[in-house]
């Protein structure tokens, strides 16, 4: 009785074993985030009316 069960977990073991894991998916990079300048300082050091985004 015991072998039964014993053979079935290692049949289990086994199957659980060969089957390989999922690989992980890639994440795309980031895109480019965009900074515009005014006067050649970014807005966020000068508080110029512009769009910066760092």
């Amino acid at each position: 009785m015991f072998k039964i069960f014993f053979l079935l977990f290692a049949a289990l073991v086994a199957l659980a074993t060969a089957v390989p894991a999922p690989a992980p998916v890639a994440r795309p990079e980031p895109a480019p985030v965009p900074q515009f300048y005014y006067g050649g300082y970014p807005a966020a050091y000068g508080g110029y009316p512009a769009a910066y985004y760092g």
